[in-house]
């Protein structure tokens, strides 16, 4: 009896790699397969509302509760005040909830991606913001940094950007830097 156990060779059965993001991702920016087309910039930009509406409370709202972009369901929806690099951005992430081809190239698209995930309540997606931020914070940016994550709740990021602040404080450009932001902010500002 054991000798016929001995005689199946007991291989592992090949499975293949997972293909959901890969798959899925394939309907970024479709228009053949899309049921909501944004205009942003003047281009048409097509997605899936239930893929939204699963991923952000925004686009939840917007798409399904009764807003004006939700009454007519065929209309494109405009988009005032955000770049179409960036928005494309948001929906990569939205489709593979992450961030691998969305590297920003400058700080101000680093930046611009982190007040849209703030403004379409994209938690995870702006702390990998605020984590792209922090490695590229030099004190030539440290202001900047501290400000923009002052203002868009990015609380983490402002928690780091003050210790670099504070422990570069012997730097002229931090000094020159924090002189002029606080002259235009809160003395020249209403």
């Amino acid at each position: 009896m054991m000798k016929d156990f001995f005689k199946f060779r007991l291989k592992a059965i090949s499975v293949p790699s997972p293909r959901l993001v890969r798959d899925i991702s394939k309907l970024i920016n479709n228009p053949e397969l899309s049921d909501v087309t944004f205009i942003v910039e003047g281009k048409q930009v097509y997605a899936n509302r239930a893929i939204l509406a699963v991923r952000s409370e925004y686009f939840l709202v917007m798409l399904n509760n009764g807003m004006r972009e939700s009454m007519d369901k065929d209309a494109p929806i405009e988009l005032e005040d955000v770049s179409y690099d960036i928005f494309m951005k948001v929906l990569e992430y939205l489709y593979t909830d992450d961030v691998l081809n969305t590297k920003c190239t400058t700080l101000a698209e680093a930046l611009s991606l982190l007040v849209l995930s703030e403004r379409f309540m994209l938690d995870r997606l702006k702390s990998l913001c605020e984590e792209i931020i922090r490695r590229d914070m030099v004190i030539e940016n440290v202001i900047e940094i501290f400000i923009a994550s002052h203002r868009h709740r990015a609380l983490s990021l402002k928690d780091l950007a003050l210790e670099f602040i504070l422990s570069h404080l012997e730097n002229p450009e931090i000094i020159t830097g924090l002189t002029v932001r606080f002259h235009v902010y809160y003395v020249i500002a209403p």
